[in-house]
Protein backbone atom coordinates (compact mmCIF):
# COMPACT_ATOMS: atom_id res chain seq x y z
CA UNK A 1 0.00 0.00 0.00
CA UNK A 2 2.84 2.51 0.76
CA UNK A 3 4.46 2.42 -2.81
CA UNK A 4 0.90 2.91 -4.26
CA UNK A 5 -0.47 5.47 -2.04
CA UNK A 6 2.64 7.42 -2.74
CA UNK A 7 2.41 6.92 -6.63
CA UNK A 8 -1.36 7.30 -7.20
CA UNK A 9 -2.71 9.95 -4.49
CA UNK A 10 -6.11 8.88 -3.71
CA UNK A 11 -9.11 11.34 -4.84
CA UNK A 12 -9.74 13.11 -1.59
CA UNK A 13 -6.36 14.51 -2.20
CA UNK A 14 -6.16 14.81 -5.57
CA UNK A 15 -9.51 17.02 -4.80
CA UNK A 16 -8.17 18.95 -2.20
CA UNK A 17 -4.87 19.66 -3.98
CA UNK A 18 -7.24 20.77 -6.86
CA UNK A 19 -9.54 22.87 -4.50
CA UNK A 20 -5.81 24.78 -2.78
CA UNK A 21 -4.79 25.62 -6.64
CA UNK A 22 -7.87 26.80 -7.46
CA UNK A 23 -8.08 29.15 -4.26
CA UNK A 24 -4.05 30.32 -5.52
CA UNK A 25 -5.32 31.49 -8.54
CA UNK A 26 -8.16 33.58 -7.62
CA UNK A 27 -6.20 34.79 -4.62
CA UNK A 28 -4.09 35.86 -7.65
Amino acid sequence: YGVDDSAFPNPLQLKVFVFNTNLFFIKG
